[in-house]
This record gives C-alpha cells, sequence and structure tokens, in this order.
C-alpha cells in the first residue's frame, strides 16, 4: 500500500523542520525551530518541532530512517519518536507560523 496525501500525517510545520534537518544532514552548529503560534500544528498536538546538528543521527540511533517516514508523509511520528516535537497546548492566539534558524560559531560558513 503506497501512502498518499489522504493518509498524511505530517502536519506542514513538522513536515518543514524535517525537511530542513534533511538537507542540513547533520551540519555542525546550525539549528532550526518551525512552530504555529496558535499551539497547534495542524490537527495535530504539537505546535511544531525543532532540528539540531544530531537530529538523523539520533534517528538512526532509534531505527527510524526518515526515508520511511517521508515516503508515508508522517513526519510527526518521526520527529516525536526522537523527542524533536514541540508541544505547547493550545494557546489561544493564532498570529501566524514562526519559522527561525540558528547558525552558532562554527557553524555553516560563507563560501
Amino acid at each position: 500500500m503506497s501512502a498518499t496525501w489522504a493518509d498524511a500525517v505530517s502536519p506542514i510545520l513538522s513536515k518543514a523542520a524535517m525537511s530542513f534537518a534533511i538537507n542540513m544532514a547533520g551540519e555542525a552548529g546550525v539549528f532550526a525551530l518551525a512552530g504555529d503560534s496558535d499551539g497547534i500544528d495542524g490537527t495535530e498536538d504539537a505546535a511544531g518541532a525543532f532540528v539540531t546538528p544530531d537530529t538523523l543521527a539520533r534517528a538512526r540511533t532509534a531505527n527510524l530512517d526518515f526515508r520511511t517516514f517521508l515516503a508515508a508523509h508522517d513526519s510527526y511520528s518521526f520527529l516525536a519518536g526522537i523527542g524533536d516535537l514541540i508541544r505547547t497546548g493550545p494557546t489561544g492566539i493564532n498570529v501566524n507560523d514562526i519559522r527561525a534558524v540558528l547558525i552558532t560559531k562554527g557553524g555553516r560558513q560563507a563560501e
């Protein structure tokens, strides 16, 4: 059985966080956060997720293959499995989606 968008369990902000983790592939000193100000990303109980340079390494340690979750459109379970979801509970205020990237000293160098 193949997954379709109708089967998706990927709120947009957790999917953005997972995509960032895959694209940065362990880049030292680069962190990201994607969340929703109302405390709920889509219909899920998480406001969003964060990623760190070791997100994919922790997933491998937990025997979670990002390719499997990506094919199933299930970034929520992938990020929940490694503890990278942000759960604040509903805030009652829906101002905007929030995305932030932090590059620390020694992080991604300008070319």
